[in-house]
């Protein structure tokens, strides 16, 4: 019985091991949020942290919005480069709306 926990331990060591490590962004700063792009890069993504809240049916539906009002985005369901970029100018589009209503 001995001989088999020893057993056991040696042969799931290595899967353990490689479950421990992560793959991190590099450098990541504290109050900013990433997302690792599985399709294309497969690199991690500074993304804006509203994004990372959404479920993914929320996040096709902003695609959806996002590409009606002209951005050229593919609708995945997923947050990529393309849903970030645009998403972080329409809100500063959205800012600069309201601002220009108020006065």
């Amino acid at each position: 019985m001995k001989t088999f926990g020893i057993l056991f331990l040696f042969i799931t060591l290595p899967f353990s091991l490689s479950a421990q490590s992560n793959n991190l962004p590099p450098k990541p700063k504290e109050g900013e949020c990433y997302c690792y792009n599985v399709n294309k890069t497969q690199k991690w993504l500074k993304v804006d942290c509203d994004l990372t809240k959404l479920s993914k049916e929320k996040v096709t539906a902003l695609q959806y919005k996002l590409n009606n009002l002209g951005y050229k985005i593919e609708i995945t369901g997923w947050i990529n480069e393309e849903t970030n970029t645009a998403y972080i100018k329409e809100k500063k589009l959205a800012k600069k709306r309201a601002r220009k209503n108020k006065s």
